[in-house]
């Protein structure tokens, strides 16, 4: 019998690679984001399926109850919609489930050991002159593992882009869906004439888009707009000054300059008396007040204002 001896710094380079893996797939291993579901999604959805047929509609029109199951078309209309926003709701939950498992956290993970992998065969190969052969073959070993792992992942800074971005899309996509449900539950408090089953429908595939990234993304963009569109008016509020006498002028310069002297109390007891929104922008509101009063009129219901809230006239 053969027996075979080997150095211990030759045993450590053979079980390296298996180390280096496990230890830092086990490290990088993510919780789960989703409990179990309480039930059998499939078997809810296919129980759900008699309502999600385009032939509702028909069944809807018919003037035979019994085509119904004895129900009105008002209740058969409800039962559709209900059926509809719980399979929608369904399947936005197992959306929801499916992004948490495409997350950062595995991919991360992939790439750090990739990384590592790469650092323990350049040390592996510097210890060639303890191991031999051996332990250069082991390191070329470890640099083949991580290039394999490093093609299974995109780059780190994508999945960091993607796992900063997901929690506002759902956030918006949460919200958006919160706003169509409360539509859809509005109108079904409504008779068949004014909210037919046709317009409901319509109002399921908001819903739906709802939870969907291009449709967050839409939303937000939609917010985004209104908010440059907003602040658009704001900066035409600021620009668009008319000229105005100077005695006016004066009077207004030296309102201007009592605002920019008032602390937060004052300034939020001046924008309320003016019908002027307080809070942390009030300043700015009534600058914009006094730099549009372009008559005496106009300015002399300021500047009594002022004499009331601050105790002094101009």
């Amino acid at each position: 019998m053969i027996h075979r001896h080997h150095s211990r710094p030759a045993r450590v380079a053979r079980l390296l690679p298996v180390l280096a893996v496990s230890v830092l797939l086990s490290a990088c291993a993510s919780p789960r984001a989703y409990p179990p579901p309480s039930g059998d999604v499939k078997a809810e959805l296919t129980a759900l399926s008699p309502y999600l047929q385009a032939s509702v509609l028909t069944t809807y029109d018919s003037p035979h109850e019994g085509d119904r199951g004895g129900l009105t078309p008002r209740a058969w209309r409800d039962v559709v919609v209900n059926a509809r926003v719980r399979a929608i709701d369904l399947q936005f939950n197992a959306f929801q489930q499916d992004l948490s498992h495409q997350g950062v956290g595995v991919g991360i993970a992939t790439d750090w050991v990739g990384l590592a992998l790469n650092a323990a065969g350049a040390l592996v190969s510097s210890a060639a002159n303890v191991a031999g052969t051996l332990v250069s073959g082991t390191a070329h070993a470890l640099s083949a593992t991580a290039a394999g792992l490093g093609g299974v992942g995109t780059s780190i800074d994508q999945k960091v882009f993607f796992d900063t971005t997901m929690p506002t899309l759902l956030a918006t996509m949460v919200a958006q869906r919160k706003v169509a449900l409360v539509r859809i539950h509005e109108g079904l408090t409504h008779t068949i004439d004014a909210y037919p089953l046709t317009l409901a429908l319509n109002d399921l595939d908001r819903y739906y888009q709802a939870g969907t990234i291009p449709g967050a993304l839409s939303a937000i963009a939609d917010t985004a707009g209104a908010t440059a569109t907003k602040a658009e008016a704001h900066l035409e509020r600021l620009v668009v000054l008319t000229p105005v006498p100077a005695v006016l002028q004066g009077r207004r310069a030296q309102a201007a300059a009592m605002v920019n002297t008032l602390d937060q109390r004052q300034l939020d007891a001046l924008a309320r008396a003016l019908d002027l929104p307080p809070g942390p922008n009030a300043r700015v509101e009534l600058l914009i007040a006094i730099a549009q009063a372009d008559s005496t009129p106009a300015f002399d219901r300021i500047a009594q204002t002022l004499a009331v809230v601050v105790g002094t006239e101009l």
